[in-house]
Protein backbone atom coordinates (compact mmCIF):
# COMPACT_ATOMS: atom_id res chain seq x y z
CA UNK A 1 0.00 0.00 0.00
CA UNK A 2 2.84 2.38 0.84
CA UNK A 3 4.61 2.10 -2.11
CA UNK A 4 1.08 2.46 -4.09
CA UNK A 5 1.08 5.87 -2.28
CA UNK A 6 4.99 7.20 -3.93
CA UNK A 7 7.00 4.84 -1.03
CA UNK A 8 10.29 4.38 -2.64
CA UNK A 9 11.21 1.77 -0.48
CA UNK A 10 9.20 -0.20 2.68
CA UNK A 11 10.10 -1.94 5.54
CA UNK A 12 8.48 -5.43 6.99
CA UNK A 13 9.19 -5.05 11.13
CA UNK A 14 7.43 -8.45 10.90
CA UNK A 15 10.78 -9.50 8.60
CA UNK A 16 13.29 -7.65 10.13
CA UNK A 17 14.66 -5.12 12.72
CA UNK A 18 13.17 -1.76 11.38
CA UNK A 19 15.34 0.31 12.68
CA UNK A 20 18.48 -1.43 11.47
CA UNK A 21 16.63 -1.77 8.12
CA UNK A 22 15.92 1.93 7.57
CA UNK A 23 19.44 2.70 8.79
CA UNK A 24 20.69 0.21 5.83
CA UNK A 25 18.96 2.07 3.65
CA UNK A 26 19.91 5.25 4.66
CA UNK A 27 23.51 4.09 4.73
CA UNK A 28 23.42 4.98 8.51
CA UNK A 29 22.02 8.32 8.45
CA UNK A 30 18.63 7.45 9.38
CA UNK A 31 15.33 9.39 8.02
CA UNK A 32 14.22 12.99 7.65
CA UNK A 33 10.54 12.19 8.67
CA UNK A 34 8.90 8.49 10.46
CA UNK A 35 5.01 8.57 11.05
CA UNK A 36 3.56 6.28 13.74
CA UNK A 37 -0.16 6.14 13.18
CA UNK A 38 -1.46 2.67 15.17
CA UNK A 39 -0.44 4.09 18.80
CA UNK A 40 2.11 1.61 19.98
CA UNK A 41 4.57 2.80 22.16
CA UNK A 42 7.53 0.30 20.89
CA UNK A 43 6.76 1.56 17.24
CA UNK A 44 6.91 5.28 18.50
CA UNK A 45 10.54 4.46 19.68
CA UNK A 46 11.50 2.60 16.67
CA UNK A 47 9.93 5.39 14.61
CA UNK A 48 12.07 8.06 16.84
CA UNK A 49 15.12 5.77 16.78
CA UNK A 50 15.00 6.04 12.63
CA UNK A 51 15.35 9.37 13.15
CA UNK A 52 18.29 10.90 11.09
CA UNK A 53 20.05 13.95 13.01
CA UNK A 54 17.56 17.07 12.76
CA UNK A 55 14.64 14.43 11.72
CA UNK A 56 10.98 15.14 13.01
CA UNK A 57 8.82 11.93 14.42
CA UNK A 58 5.21 12.48 14.02
CA UNK A 59 3.17 10.55 16.41
CA UNK A 60 -0.52 10.40 15.18
CA UNK A 61 -1.90 7.18 16.83
CA UNK A 62 -2.44 7.50 20.74
CA UNK A 63 -1.34 4.96 23.03
CA UNK A 64 -3.37 3.39 25.54
CA UNK A 65 -4.55 4.83 28.96
CA UNK A 66 -1.01 4.41 31.36
CA UNK A 67 1.33 3.55 28.47
CA UNK A 68 5.02 4.64 29.04
CA UNK A 69 7.70 5.15 26.51
CA UNK A 70 11.24 6.28 26.91
CA UNK A 71 13.52 7.78 24.54
CA UNK A 72 16.59 9.16 24.37
CA UNK A 73 17.17 12.87 25.95
CA UNK A 74 19.35 15.19 23.82
CA UNK A 75 18.51 18.98 22.64
CA UNK A 76 17.80 17.86 18.88
CA UNK A 77 19.46 19.79 16.39
CA UNK A 78 19.93 23.17 17.97
CA UNK A 79 22.58 24.95 19.09
CA UNK A 80 22.23 25.37 22.83
CA UNK A 81 25.35 28.12 22.98
CA UNK A 82 24.00 30.31 19.86
CA UNK A 83 20.46 29.81 20.14
CA UNK A 84 19.72 30.07 23.99
CA UNK A 85 21.26 33.57 24.34
CA UNK A 86 19.31 34.72 20.97
CA UNK A 87 16.35 33.35 22.60
CA UNK A 88 16.97 35.24 25.64
CA UNK A 89 17.56 38.33 23.74
CA UNK A 90 14.04 37.91 22.34
CA UNK A 91 12.48 37.63 25.60
CA UNK A 92 14.30 40.37 27.02
CA UNK A 93 13.15 43.33 24.65
CA UNK A 94 13.90 42.04 21.27
CA UNK A 95 10.23 41.91 20.37
CA UNK A 96 10.21 44.38 18.10
CA UNK A 97 13.52 43.16 16.62
CA UNK A 98 11.14 39.51 16.21
CA UNK A 99 8.05 40.97 15.01
CA UNK A 100 10.45 43.33 12.41
CA UNK A 101 11.60 39.84 11.30
CA UNK A 102 8.82 38.13 11.28
CA UNK A 103 9.57 35.91 14.25
CA UNK A 104 7.09 34.97 17.07
CA UNK A 105 6.78 36.98 19.74
CA UNK A 106 7.48 35.72 22.69
CA UNK A 107 5.53 38.12 25.55
CA UNK A 108 2.23 36.00 26.47
CA UNK A 109 3.61 31.96 25.99
CA UNK A 110 3.56 31.62 30.02
CA UNK A 111 0.94 32.66 32.77
CA UNK A 112 3.07 32.67 35.66
CA UNK A 113 6.69 31.76 36.64
CA UNK A 114 8.32 30.00 39.39
CA UNK A 115 12.00 29.87 40.90
CA UNK A 116 13.88 26.83 39.90
CA UNK A 117 14.56 25.73 43.03
CA UNK A 118 10.58 25.69 43.70
CA UNK A 119 10.37 23.28 40.95
CA UNK A 120 8.27 20.49 42.31
CA UNK A 121 5.93 23.14 43.73
CA UNK A 122 5.22 25.09 40.37
CA UNK A 123 4.98 21.64 38.55
CA UNK A 124 2.19 20.70 41.24
CA UNK A 125 0.26 23.78 39.88
CA UNK A 126 0.93 23.16 36.50
CA UNK A 127 2.87 26.08 36.08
Amino acid sequence: MAKEFGATHTVNAGKSDPEASIRELTDGRGVDYAFEVIGNPKVIAQAYASLKRAGKCVVVGAPPFGSELTVPSFYGSAQFHHDMPRLIDLLHGGAAEARSTGHAEVQGWWTSTARWTRWKRARSRGV
